[in-house]
């Protein structure tokens, strides 16, 4: 039985068709949100938000830390922390209780930035769903939210797919 569809796909012969139907929703919403993001602009790439939403939830942190709750390689959030350094949303001040380690804090400029962003995405989903009902954004908040945990899953997944051979390419 698989768990995600909650049914037998041997049983169900509409499974397969059901996870097409998925597969092709999820290309379509990638391609919508990556023309959205070309379209819409921001002085924030991907990345940079969520080292910026981070570091406002969370406070000073060290870098390797915030890889972890991003969950971006450690390389990409270098990457970002340096450009978010060179545009003053963040700064670099010695960790108190390691001096040869740095924390990474975001700074009154990068707070304004980040909040004129989520600002403005918020304005554009207020249009976007202005005719969805309040039980259908919950519904889609409550079932992106499940994906979204269940895709945490996504390597150790692939690599049991892999082993068993029900997949084999990267």
């Amino acid at each position: 039985m698989n768990q995600a569809s909650g049914a037998d796909p041997a049983a169900d012969p509409y499974a397969g068709d059901r996870f097409r139907s998925l597969h092709q929703e999820l290309i379509r919403f990638q391609r919508s949100v990556h023309l959205a993001k070309q379209s819409f602009g921001t002085a924030l790439p991907d990345n940079g938000v969520a080292v910026l939403a981070q570091l406002t939830k969370r406070g000073p942190m060290r870098s390797s830390d915030l890889a972890g709750c991003t969950a971006l390689d450690p390389s990409t959030v270098s990457r970002q922390v340096d450009s978010l350094v060179r545009t003053g949303a963040i700064v670099r001040t010695a960790d108190p209780s390691d001096g040869r380690a740095t924390l990474l804090e975001i700074t009154p400029a990068g707070r304004e930035k980040f909040a004129a962003h989520t600002g403005q995405i918020a304005a554009l989903l207020t249009e976007l769903l202005g005719g969805w009902t309040s039980e259908q954004v919950e519904a889609l908040i409550t079932s992106l939210s499940h994906l979204n945990d269940d895709l945490t899953r996504l390597p150790d997944l692939l690599q049991e797919l892999r082993d068993s051979g029900t997949i084999t390419h990267r």
